[in-house]
């Protein structure tokens, strides 16, 4: 082979290198990004609210507020969680109360959520229990998204309740993107049905 040759397919094989490296290291940053905001929202004072999801399947979750009780650690928040289960439109449960540990974790390249909500005799909420992937995050809401084809397929938008006006909007952007993949029962925030 020329020497010209060899230059020119070293230079090309250098160039997809870099370039792939640095969308790793953009895509990475990104992801970490997301779990440090995850992780300021959940271990501040505020409530954390469900504002609006896409649920696969019944019962699904309304009215979800989660509040920090206390003891955490870098990757793990434990929260009081309410909530009502919505079996059809016009009927929901009473409220209901999980004691609900979060936990932080990568799966792959994609931030993960672990949320594991015990009933009142210890046992696992199916409802609200579950491996989401942080989707997207910014410093006044997150989404947790699970994959499109799962059985119980859902996209929930998470937001604290000091969330700006303009955050909100960035949310709302984000989450009407990541959900129009999703198909099953629209839920938006109703403070005529929460409070």
């Amino acid at each position: 082979m020329r020497p010209f040759n060899l230059f020119v397919l070293f230079t090309s094989l250098l160039a997809v290198w870099c370039h792939c490296n640095a969308k790793a290291t953009r895509s990475s940053r990104v992801y970490h990004n997301f779990r440090d905001y995850v992780k300021k929202i959940l271990n501040g004072t505020k409530a954390v609210y469900v504002v609006r999801g896409v649920f696969a399947t019944r019962p699904y979750p309304i009215c979800m507020r989660s509040v920090k009780l206390g003891s955490t650690t870098n990757q793990t928040f434990h929260h009081n969680l309410t909530y009502k289960s919505k079996w059809s439109a016009n009927h929901s449960t009473q409220w209901l109360t999980r004691n609900v540990t979060y936990k932080l974790g990568p799966e792959h390249k994609y931030p993960k959520l672990i949320i594991a909500a015990l009933n009142a005799t210890g046992g696992k909420d199916p409802i609200v229990s579950g491996r989401f992937y942080i989707s997207f995050a910014n410093t006044g809401c997150f989404i947790l998204t699970t994959r499109v084809n799962q059985e119980n397929s859902s996209c929930s938008l998470w937001q604290s309740n000091t969330t700006t006006p303009s955050v909100q909007e960035a949310c709302k952007r984000a989450f009407d993107a990541a959900s129009s993949l999703y198909k099953g029962h629209m839920y938006e925030y109703k403070a005529s049905e929460c409070d």
